[in-house]
């Protein structure tokens, strides 16, 4: 049986933005609660291991410390990594690593930021990504009964990978010489910036064009400047580029919990798969999925590409819908 691989980021939902706008902070013991909880649901379902990567505040010994004495089945176990960098290498590393073991899927608990960290590395190996961030897009919230629920039935292989996961689509930033430099799961933004500084972006009139691997006004962050000015339908997988600036179509959207701004929309077209575009600006900062990551320099232009076959994700209500239609349950002895 494959094992199950759990990427929980202690640092997600604590960044800038929680004192500037509405957003909530989460505890270490809350995510330790929701993978517990998590794990208790593997163990019901006889999964044999979940493997977490290790981290500063120690989650994966702290959850099994919180579950001992209850496990029949699963053991509980951290990577066997030499070393901790305390910041985005440890995803990527641990990502490497499940991929390696050939993990039945990757659990991240995180935001934006992390989700695409990982989903860099994983290969082919599915995400289920779960909300503990400040704007989250791209994970969801997930109960952590429900989650490991999801994740036993995927690695007992009683549903099926390739019904149960879908790949999504991705941004890519491409230097001149068409290199790949790095990825997008949600937006690529340009920004009025000398320096990364805080990482976060918040301030609407800095924003000078935007890339969106989704669009729609249901989502909280920069994604949703293009979901409330020309929203996707329903089935729509084309991306979607805007500039934006003084002079351009006022828009209101909630860039943050709480936060709701007005920028300027000069232009706005749609993505199609495989199409690249050059960037309309060679001064500011690259933000990718809300961070800001690469400082941009005169005379070294890049190109956004949009692709619809991104990361492999898990669809955690169609694992769940045809778990219970094959009936894991019925009869099963907990």
């Amino acid at each position: 049986m494959k094992p199950v691989g759990v990427i929980a980021n202690p640092a997600s939902g604590r960044d800038v933005r929680r004192l500037i706008s509405s957003a909530s902070a989460t505890p270490i013991r809350e995510k330790i609660q929701t993978l517990a909880r998590m794990v208790k649901a593997l163990d019901a379902m006889a999964v044999e291991r979940v493997v977490f990567m290790p981290d500063p505040t120690g989650i994966a010994e702290k959850v099994a410390h919180e579950l001992q004495g209850e496990l029949r089945v699963t053991a509980v176990e951290p990577l066997p990594t030499p070393y901790l960098a305390g910041n985005a290498t440890d995803s990527s590393r641990a990502a490497v690593t499940m991929r390696e073991m050939d993990c039945a899927l990757i659990i991240v608990l995180g935001g934006d930021g992390t989700c695409r960290v990982v989903s860099k590395d994983c290969g082919h190996v599915p995400i289920l990504p779960v909300s503990s961030g400040t704007n989250n897009v791209f994970p969801q919230f997930v109960e952590g009964t429900l989650l490991g629920l999801a994740a036993g039935a995927l690695a007992r292989e009683q549903v099926s990978i390739d019904q149960c996961c879908e790949y999504v689509p991705m941004l890519e930033l491409h230097d001149e010489a068409g290199i790949l430099e790095d990825t997008a799961l949600v937006d690529l933004a340009v920004i009025a910036a000398d320096d990364i500084g805080t990482r976060a972006v918040w301030e609407p009139e800095r924003i000078l064009e935007l890339f969106l691997a989704m669009a729609r006004p249901s989502q909280i962050g920069l994604s949703s400047i293009g979901g409330w000015y020309r929203p996707q339908a329903d089935g729509d997988r084309r991306g979607m580029y805007l500039l934006l600036g003084e002079g351009g179509e006022k828009v209101a959207a909630p860039i943050a919990p709480g936060l709701i701004e007005t920028v300027g929309v000069k232009s706005c077209l749609p993505l199609v798969d495989g199409e690249s575009r050059q960037l309309s600006h060679d001064t500011g900062v690259v933000a990718l999925d809300g961070e800001r990551e690469i400082v941009l320099e005169p005379g070294c232009p890049r190109w956004v590409r949009f692709r619809q076959q991104g990361p492999r994700v898990v669809n955690l209500e169609k694992t769940l819908e045809l778990a219970a239609r094959n009936g894991i349950l019925i009869g099963h002895q907990c």
